[in-house]
């Protein structure tokens, strides 16, 4: 946002736009979650669910995700 144009946002805007985050991830959690269940050897996957994780604020369960995102990245030819 230009803050010179735009005007101050209103707490309730404020809240909205979280809203609507906080719910893209935890939809984009739930399809990233189906996509391991069909192939458990995605990296991409895998860095998808940590920084989801990350954004979420769940930092142990990001590490998690990355630790096995390199796990995987190193046993591929």
């Amino acid at each position: 946002w230009n803050t010179h144009e735009d005007k101050d946002m209103t707490n309730d805007e404020i809240r909205n736009i979280v809203v609507v985050v906080s719910s893209n991830l935890k939809n984009a959690k739930k399809c990233y979650e189906e996509s391991l269940r069909l192939d458990q050897h995605s990296v991409s996957t895998f860095v998808n669910l940590a920084v989801v994780a990350s954004a979420q604020g769940e930092l142990q369960e990001a590490i998690v995700n990355y630790k096995e995102a390199l796990k995987i990245f190193s046993i591929k030819p």
